[in-house]
């Protein structure tokens, strides 16, 4: 069952022309790859300092002005803490999934990892955080303006919209259950005893692909924290579709291939892909 973070898989697989999932992770090849993984650190270390100059810098409204869109910093102008408090929030969800990237590269992941998949994938990232940054940032879409504000309790009075709040929220949750459960598969893989063997305990006992769940949760989270529940809903539903069609195809082909009765009977004992008792 390894794969690499959902944030790593969309697009991780096409289709062939026998129509079936083409999965370009060559599982089965553990070889290191220096340049890859050197290329996914050095890339993605990259992003929170984009984001950055955009929230904070002043660059990312300097854009939205030069092509006619009003910014939050206009309509915001006396209010420093409704403007630095989103922005403090989403830079923090770009580094904290840089981090647990890192993470995932150096401690987690066994599969070839090439230059040019990193840089795909790195890219597909940037280009999902520097999105929901211009939505924060656009007076017309940011999650900073919705209303109801929501007062954080232990915090001395300050308040923060129900949009940045929940989806706060759920990108910290769907990052830990997502870290959780690849950190609980690896130590089980590390244990000789288990070698030829699926593993069905811990978090996937919930769901085959909790981790794709997670990481559509997270994802959906920081684009709710950025622009509301449009593009939150539109994104979520566009990684659901993705994973179904690549991902999950690709991943129950190979481990029916490689685990044959054991893969079944998971399957048999444990009907949820993604979302415990949904779906």
């Amino acid at each position: 069952m390894a794969n690499p973070s959902p944030s790593k898989s969309s697009a991780a697989a096409n289709v062939g022309n026998d129509g079936e999932p083409v999965d370009k992770i060559q599982r089965g090849n553990y070889t290191f790859s220096t340049a890859g993984t050197a290329t996914w650190i050095g890339l993605r270390v990259l992003d929170p300092f984009i984001q950055y100059n955009l929230l904070f810098r002043g660059a990312g409204d300097n854009i939205l002005t030069r092509i006619g869109v009003t910014t939050t910093s206009s309509v915001l102008a006396g209010s420093s803490s409704a403007l630095s408090k989103p922005r403090c929030i989403l830079l923090g969800m770009s580094a904290a999934a840089v981090a647990k990237h890192i993470y995932w590269i150096l401690g987690l992941n066994q599969e070839y990892f090439p230059p040019s998949f990193a840089t795909f994938i790195s890219a597909f990232n940037l280009a999902f955080d520097t999105t929901a940054t211009f939505l924060l940032l656009s007076s017309k879409t940011s999650a900073a303006l919705s209303e109801p504000q929501i007062s954080i309790p232990y915090t001395n009075g300050l308040s923060l919209p129900l949009n940045v709040v929940v989806g706060t929220l759920m990108f910290s949750a769907g990052l830990l259950v997502e870290t959780v459960a690849e950190v609980q598969r690896k130590w089980f893989k590390k244990d000789p005893k288990n070698k030829g063997k699926i593993f069905t305990g811990g978090l996937w006992r919930l769901a085959r692909h909790i981790n794709y769940g997670a990481y559509t949760i997270w994802r959906g989270g920081y684009m709710l924290a950025a622009g509301g529940w449009a593009p939150c809903v539109i994104l979520m539903a566009f990684l659901l579709r993705d994973f179904l069609s690549n991902s999950i195809r690709g991943m129950d082909k190979y481990m029916g291939g490689k685990y044959s009765e054991q893969w079944e009977e998971y399957k048999a004992r444990v009907p949820w892909l993604m979302f415990p008792g949904i779906f």
